[in-house]
């Protein structure tokens, strides 16, 4: 398999055969066909905080760049229910579902994963 780039891809969803390219999440228990090139690269990544330690949830704050984010809102304003992943080393880490309304810069990477899994995430985002 070719080197795979870190960032947000387009979910597709479509029969296995028509699928290019299928990736696995973090944990290996889903498949997801995904596009074959990011809308939105690592590079378009302004800001990757430290993993926040919260009663809530731990995760981590992902803050796009002016470029990252026009890209993203476009997305999530106009394309409700369209599904993109961040993928990074080959794996799904995070999915997110448009919900049809402007979103913020800066979002959550986390939501329902251990400490081990966001150390991962965050050893490979910086």
């Amino acid at each position: 398999m070719a080197q795979q780039v870190t960032g947000f891809y387009m979910v597709a969803n479509i029969p296995k055969k028509a699928c290019e390219k299928w990736l696995t999440s973090l944990d290996g228990k889903t498949e997801f066909c995904v596009a074959p090139d990011p809308l939105i690269t690592a590079a378009e990544f302004e800001s990757v905080s430290g993993i926040i330690l919260d009663p809530m949830f731990n995760h981590i704050n992902l803050t796009f760049t002016s470029e990252g984010f026009e890209k993203y809102k476009t997305v999530s304003s106009n394309l409700k229910g369209a599904e993109m992943a961040l993928v990074i080393s080959n794996k799904i880490v995070g999915l997110f579902r448009s919900e049809g309304r402007v979103p913020k810069r800066t979002l959550q990477i986390g939501e329902n994963m251990s400490l081990a899994d966001l150390e991962w995430i965050h050893g490979h985002l910086n």
